[in-house]
């Protein structure tokens, strides 16, 4: 009787671990916790835009431009380490 107790809150016990995670993605490497083998919680807010230095009111092409110039100067950054 106190085998079958024991038993059945041990179960109990691991379901109830069982759903701190509803989902996880098995492909999700940079929020698996290796030393402890769990997924961390994730920091990631998928949906929001991470446009912080660009304002709103800008037209598509100034947008356009500002992009543009932003990559002729990554694109001229990476000639010069390359050359290093």
């Amino acid at each position: 009787m106190l085998c079958s107790l024991l038993l059945c809150e041990c179960l109990l016990l691991i379901t109830g671990y069982a759903h701190d995670d509803d989902w996880i993605d098995p492909t999700d490497m940079l929020n698996y916790d290796a030393a402890s083998g769990t997924m961390r919680k994730s920091q990631v807010k998928y949906g929001t835009s991470e446009k912080n230095d660009v304002s709103p009111d800008l037209s598509n092409t100034e947008e356009l431009s500002e992009c543009l110039s932003r990559l002729d100067s990554l694109i001229h950054k990476i000639g010069e380490c390359e050359k290093k």
